[in-house]
């Protein structure tokens, strides 16, 4: 059995917009989920929302 640790990358946002930022932080805590997940859900939709436009 491996006992080695995958090290996943790290990425600091920066949203110019504080009332961007704000809604970021509520939608988050309002699904329960962390800042990270819904940007990359919405790094998800946008992927495929490109794809279709293709």
């Amino acid at each position: 059995m491996s006992t080695e640790t995958i090290a996943h990358p790290q990425m600091k946002i920066r949203v110019i917009d504080p009332n961007d930022h704000e809604w970021l932080k509520q939608h988050a805590n309002k699904h329960d989920r962390s800042i990270n997940f819904i940007v990359n859900q919405a790094i998800k939709l946008y992927k495929q929302i490109q794809g279709a436009a293709v």
